[in-house]
Formats: structure tokens, C-alpha cells, sequence
């Protein structure tokens, strides 16, 4: 008897089929489909000015069934984009595949940090989820999603611990910190004492560096930088072999003789 009203518990309890038409929307996950602002993404390549591209990748879920076989949805380009195909983002492809037995996929969009531009402005990309023969938009509210993306860099909250050892904030000085010294954050000193030797040491990395960026180049060839001499001058471009357009001036202080590097707003970095 009792294995009987267990079983008949079990019937009771299973889900029903879904019957309705299979739909497809962008899903992030713990998202409220009705928020658009959640299906924003930012990103930045400010933090690592080596990487020519980076490939971001959107959740895209269906509402319906899984399937015995592959399925395609598509993916075009919104209005109020301001990002230039090949020049900002590599073109959507014509289709995208759901395999078979998935509900859930991840939409490849692949960004480029070539534009030197980028330094000073964020570009973006509006998507839109298109209908299909195999996919509805039941959600109209959930088939757009925005990515912005810059290579802008912006004073760090701690900086101003360290001001006097690295001077006044601009975003070349920081650039060139984060190349030279390896680290992106570094410590607030009267939290964590004990890690104050660590972070005068990556300041005096980034020291090193200025008083001799060619010996640096010499040096690091690993790391992909390169000093060109500007026609008609003793000054530099030091820039990421991949991305030439992006440079920092170097230039001959004849006073000093030496080589500085010289910011966004003219100043000389010491």
C-alpha cells in the first residue's frame, strides 16, 4: 500500500511539458528581465594594454524545450551604436548555434583596442536577438543587451596613499605605473603595514623604469614594447608593438640630459 501512494505521489508531482513557442533572450544570471540597465556590460582595456582584443560572452537562454538536434538564432546590430564594425568589434557572424540538448548558450562578441582614440572615449554596442525559424521573442524586453567598452584609465582610490612617492595623478603616469610595475592595486598602508615593503618595491620598479625606458625595452623584450625614433628629433614613441597608434612621448630634456616621459597635459613624469 504504502508503495502504491508513493508512486502516486511521484505522478502528481511531475512537471508539466512546456507547449508553448520556443523563445530566446539574453539572460544574465539573478537578472530581473525587465531591468534593461542590468544587461549592460562594461569593460575596460585599460588594465592591460597588451591585449589587442578580448572576446566577451553574453547569456543567451531559450524559454521552451531542449532538442534532439542544433537550432540557430541570430544577432544584429541595434541603433545607438556608436562602436565601428572592424574598427571597434570584429562583424557578427550570420547565425549563431544552440546545440542539441541545450537550453543555454554563450554569444561570442569580440572587441578591439586598436583605436588610440579609445584612451579618451567609450564606444558602444547595442545587440538585438532577431526572430528565427526556430526561436520566437516572446520576451521583447529581455532581446537587447549594451556592451561599453574604452581603454580610459581613471584615478584609483589608492592612489592618493602613495602620492607621494608617484606625484600628482594622470592617466599616462598611471599607464606607465601599470606596465612597469607589474600589479594593478596596491595597498591602503594603515590597514595592512605588513605590506607596505611589497608596494615601495613595485614603486621603485616603476622608478627604475623611468630613469632608463630603453634600457627597460632592452631588457624585457618579452613584454612587447617598442621605442621608435621620431623622424627629425632625439624623441621616442613608446608603444605596444601590436597597437602602434597608442603611443607615449618620450622625449629629450636637453637641460637634464636625459629622457622623459611626458603626460596627457604636458607635464613632464619624474
Amino acid at each position: 500500500m504504502f508503495l502504491l501512494l508513493l508512486c502516486s505521489a511521484c505522478k502528481k508531482e511531475e512537471v508539466a511539458i512546456y507547449e508553448g513557442e520556443d523563445s530566446i533572450y539574453f539572460y544574465f544570471d539573478g537578472d530581473n528581465i525587465a531591468d534593461t540597465a542590468k544587461r549592460h556590460v562594461v569593460h575596460s582595456f585599460a588594465y592591460d594594454l597588451s591585449r589587442a582584443s578580448d572576446t566577451l560572452f553574453l547569456p543567451v537562454r531559450i524559454s521552451g524545450n531542449t532538442v534532439d538536434h542544433n537550432r540557430y538564432f541570430k544577432v544584429s546590430i541595434d541603433t545607438g551604436t556608436t562602436a565601428q564594425e572592424g574598427e571597434h568589434y570584429e562583424a557578427l557572424a550570420d547565425q549563431y548555434v544552440l546545440p542539441a540538448g541545450r537550453g543555454f548558450v554563450w554569444l561570442p562578441i569580440v572587441l578591439f583596442n586598436t583605436d588610440p582614440t579609445l584612451a579618451e572615449r567609450t564606444v558602444s554596442i547595442r545587440l538585438r536577438l532577431e526572430e528565427t525559424a526556430d526561436f520566437h521573442l516572446n520576451l521583447p524586453q529581455a532581446v537587447t543587451a549594451k556592451i561599453s567598452f574604452s581603454s580610459r584609465l581613471e584615478q584609483p582610490s589608492w592612489w592618493v596613499f602613495w602620492e607621494s612617492s608617484l606625484g600628482g595623478y594622470s592617466r599616462v603616469k598611471h599607464q606607465l605605473f601599470l606596465i612597469s610595475s607589474g600589479i594593478v592595486d596596491m595597498p591602503n598602508p594603515s590597514e595592512d603595514p605588513g605590506l607596505i615593503p611589497k608596494a615601495l618595491y613595485h614603486i621603485e620598479r616603476y622608478r627604475t623604469f623611468l630613469n632608463n625606458p630603453l634600457q627597460w625595452v632592452e631588457q624585457n623584450p618579452e613584454r612587447g614594447y617598442v621605442l621608435s625614433p621620431r623622424a627629425g628629433s632625439r624623441d621616442y614613441d613608446f608603444y605596444y608593438e601590436e597597437i602602434p597608434d597608442r603611443t607615449f612621448l618620450l622625449q629629450y630634456d636637453a637641460q637634464v640630459n636625459a629622457y622623459i616621459f611626458v603626460d596627457e597635459n604636458g607635464e613632464n613624469i619624474y
